[in-house]
Order: C-alpha cells, then sequence, then structure tokens
C-alpha cells in the first residue's frame, strides 16, 4: 500500500518535467522583471540613479558689485549652466546692475568657463574666467557699449536638484566715453583725430553673488 502511494507522488511530481522535456512542448515563458523607475534608468558620465551628476542647470543670482568710478550697487542675474566632463562647466549670463548714488546701470551678458574640484561630494570648489559685453546707462541720460573680463572663484553646495553657490570675481572693464543724448553736439565737440585710447574708459571692478541653481 505504502508502495503504491509512494509511486503516484513520483509520478505526480514528475510529470510537468517530463512534459517540458517532450519535443515539441512549448518552453514556460520566464517570468518579467519590474520596469526600473524612469529617474533610476537615466545615467550620465557612468553614474546613474538619483544622485547621477546634472548636466543642465538654470537660476538666479544677486549680489553686491563695486566698479571704480561707477561706485557701489546691487546686481541681478539670470544663470544657465552646462556641464562639460572631467569637472568644467559653462555658465551664461544676463544681468543687470543698479549704482548708487546716480551711478546709473549697467545689462551685460556674458559666458564663464568654470572647473570644479571635488566633483564627487558635495561641496565643490571652483575657478572660473570669463567675459562679456553690454551696454552701460548714465546717470546723465548718455549711453555706451561696455566689455569686461574677470576671473574669480567660489564654492558650491549640490543637492539631487538643487544648489547654492557663493562666488568673489574681480576683473576690469572697458566702456565708451560719455555720449550726450544730443548725437549732433558731440559730433561737433570729437575731433577727427581723436584716437580710440581716448574714447575708451578703463575700469577695475569686483563682485560678489549668492546663486542659487534648479539641476536637472
Amino acid at each position: 500500500m505504502r508502495a503504491a502511494v509512494l509511486s503516484a507522488l513520483v509520478a505526480a511530481v514528475s510529470f510537468p518535467a517530463v512534459a517540458r522535456a517532450q519535443p515539441g512542448a512549448e518552453p514556460a515563458a520566464p517570468e518579467a522583471a519590474p520596469p526600473p523607475p524612469a529617474e533610476d534608468a537615466m545615467c550620465w558620465r557612468g553614474t546613474c540613479g538619483p544622485d547621477r551628476p546634472r548636466r543642465f542647470a538654470v537660476g538666479i543670482a544677486g549680489g553686491h558689485i563695486d566698479v571704480d568710478e561707477a561706485g557701489e550697487g546691487h546686481q541681478h542675474s539670470i544663470l544657465g549652466r552646462v556641464a562639460l566632463g572631467h569637472g568644467f562647466a559653462v555658465e551664461l549670463e544676463l544681468a543687470r546692475a543698479e549704482f548708487d548714488d546716480d551711478g546709473g546701470s549697467a545689462r551685460t551678458g556674458g559666458v564663464a568657463l568654470e572647473k570644479f574640484f571635488l566633483t564627487h561630494r558635495r561641496l565643490n570648489p571652483y575657478v572660473a574666467v570669463g567675459g562679456g559685453g553690454g551696454r552701460l546707462e548714465r546717470a546723465d541720460g548718455s549711453d555706451s557699449r561696455l566689455g569686461y573680463g574677470e576671473l574669480g572663484g567660489g564654492i558650491m553646495l549640490r543637492g539631487r536638484r538643487f544648489a547654492v553657490a557663493l562666488d568673489l570675481r574681480a576683473g576690469a572693464r572697458r566702456s565708451e566715453a560719455s555720449v550726450a543724448a544730443d548725437a549732433g553736439v558731440t559730433a561737433a565737440m570729437t575731433s577727427p583725430g581723436a584716437g580710440d585710447d581716448d574714447e575708451w574708459q578703463k575700469e577695475r571692478y569686483h563682485r560678489g553673488r549668492l546663486v542659487l541653481l534648479v539641476q536637472f
């Protein structure tokens, strides 16, 4: 009796394996693994998941600026940053500076190349070199073109989505001599033999910024 029961159990257990081994039998479909979350599936520079480096960032900045002739003022800007790899990044900036004591204002656009260090950590020091140009609007109603170049550095604290940076930059800018609102009067007062050096004014400046970025 026991032998008959044992034989029946062995036959029941071995029947599926025998059926799979039969020619023409359909193979069992493997179990499908659940798809990974969309964010974890994204990779860049060999790092995947939510802690991967973010390649693009946009943000705003505000701070203090001090120019030799125009004096002190406040500057606000809109930023865009693209990471290039090996710790390098390119920053684009559109800024407006308002100077105290009727020093006028300046609208500028520029680009900077930045080099970040300790990129595997949350806190990244960096150095930057950049330049750009724009328009200088003086308190007397005149305006002129300007160009600038600068060097600086700072430190950035990175999170998954947001980053905060504090940096200091110093440089020099060149602006055209004051152009009166009446162009005819200006043309009459300008000597035909005046050189280019007499038409440009060079000033040194330094500025500090507090930057808030959204990374994606």
